[in-house]
């Protein structure tokens, strides 16, 4: 079969720097929600940011490559289960506590909310979606094993129907788990309604999981694959077009692989270390920087202390969350550090 000249590992090379990415066109586009939420805006500017929400689905893509990486490189599950919560939990502890309080105690008096909104329960048992991904990243991680366990299986069969298999693999679970989430909305709609933002993100998850074998082989890429991603931009700019308003998160999922993909050649090809570095140092504190920036956006738009729909409001709130982000980024790489240091046991005296 044809194939072209590139091969899946581009994406790994360019992995940091298109979280570096993501995690700016999230920021964009929750500039441009304010503006339509606040304003009713509808200029043709505010639908192109506005598309930034696309940013989410990159992550979770890119989070389930990265993963099955560190599962091929360490099989150990006590040892993936502790560095990947010890990674993203520190960050955690270290502002939402704090957040909530503010926000809950201190600016509203509703002690009663805080502990269901620090636990992330809130998500589940009302909708409050401020932090539904990081509800939804622990509930991944946990559900991670068991993909990858599902993608290794066909191991086993012969070269010629690996590929073919694990292909189909993952068309099935992603077929699986939309029919479930339908079913979640049929049958349990105040749920669906609470979690959907989360539950309808599965299936690109999945798929960054799969992807993961593809780029860690470094398997050529299909001259099919290349013309169905150039289809699917195809589709999402005409949808960009036409219902710039609405939602189509399972096309967006393809077309967060689609932009993972391009994007990385793109990088490839221009090779500005310049660029890549400045995408790089924003994709390293990914986490840090969506966590703070979701804190700050909602305490000004409860206060006002800063307008989040006018723009040089929001290039303030984008600069403090940056440098908030970099001190919380550089203490908890040192906590996360020191928990995960390996422990010497002490020899009792008089032995060597």
């Amino acid at each position: 079969m044809l194939q072209t000249k590139s091969n899946y590992y581009v994406i790994s090379r360019f992995r940091n720097v298109l979280f570096g990415i993501a995690i700016w066109s999230i920021m964009i586009f929750h500039f441009a929600e304010d503006k339509i939420r606040y304003c009713g805006s509808d200029s043709w500017i505010v639908k192109i940011l506005n598309q930034g929400v696309i940013g989410v689905e990159i992550f979770l893509f890119l989070s389930g490559l990265g993963l099955y990486f560190s599962m091929k490189k360490n099989s150990s599950l006590l040892s993936f289960f502790k560095k990947r919560f010890v990674r993203i939990l520190v960050p955690v502890l270290l502002t939402l506590p704090m957040f909530w309080f503010l926000y809950e105690l201190v600016f509203q008096n509703k002690p009663d909310r805080f502990w269901p909104n620090v636990t992330l329960f809130s998500f589940f048992a009302d909708g409050n979606a401020q932090f539904w991904f990081i509800a939804a990243i622990l509930f991944l991680y946990l559900l991670f094993p068991l993909l990858f366990w599902f993608f290794e299986l066909p191991n086993k069969l012969s070269e010629k129907w690996r590929e073919p298999v694990k292909l189909l693999q993952m068309l099935l679970l992603i077929g699986c788990v939309i029919l479930a989430v339908n079913a979640i909305e049929a049958f349990w709609p105040e749920f669906y309604k609470n979690t959907n933002i989360a539950l309808t993100r599965i299936p690109v998850f999945i798929a960054g999981v799969y992807f993961g074998h593809l780029v860690y082989e470094k398997k050529k890429v299909n001259w099919i694959f290349t013309v169905l991603m150039l289809l699917v931009l195809g589709i999402k700019t005409y949808y960009t077009v036409a219902e710039p308003f609405i939602r189509h998160r399972y096309l967006d999922a393809v077309t967060a692989i689609a932009l993972c993909y391009f994007l990385s050649l793109f990088l490839q090809a221009i090779h500005q270390n310049w660029l890549n570095r400045f995408f790089g140092f924003f994709g390293g504190m990914s986490l840090e920087l969506y966590i703070i920036h979701v804190s700050i956006r909602s305490m000004c738009n409860m206060k006002k202390y800063f307008v989040t729909y006018i723009p040089w409001h929001y290039l303030v709130i984008l600069g403090f969350s940056i440098l908030y982000a970099w001190v919380v980024k550089t203490a908890g790489d040192k906590i996360s550090d020191f928990l995960l240091k390996p422990r010497r046991l002490k020899q009792p005296q008089g032995k060597k």
